[in-house]
């Protein structure tokens, strides 16, 4: 199955993050927490990949903007 992080919600997926006290590992299972709560769906709509990849892609982007000369 193709990674696809466009499945993951941004929102929600910051949330997950925090609430994981930023450990990646843990943050999949607070993900589907939220987004149960949110949709009432046991499906959060991505998988753990899915997320690791955009949390890969947020970091990267990050880089990008501290590097960056205005």
């Amino acid at each position: 199955m193709k990674i696809n992080i466009n499945s993951v919600n941004r929102n929600i997926a910051v949330v997950a993050l925090k609430n994981a006290d930023e450990d990646r590992q843990k943050a999949y299972s607070q993900y589907i927490i939220l987004m149960y709560r949110s949709t009432g769906r046991l499906s959060p709509g991505c998988n753990a990949k899915d997320l690791q990849a955009f949390y890969d892609k947020e970091d990267e982007d990050g880089q990008e903007r501290k590097h960056r000369v205005y």
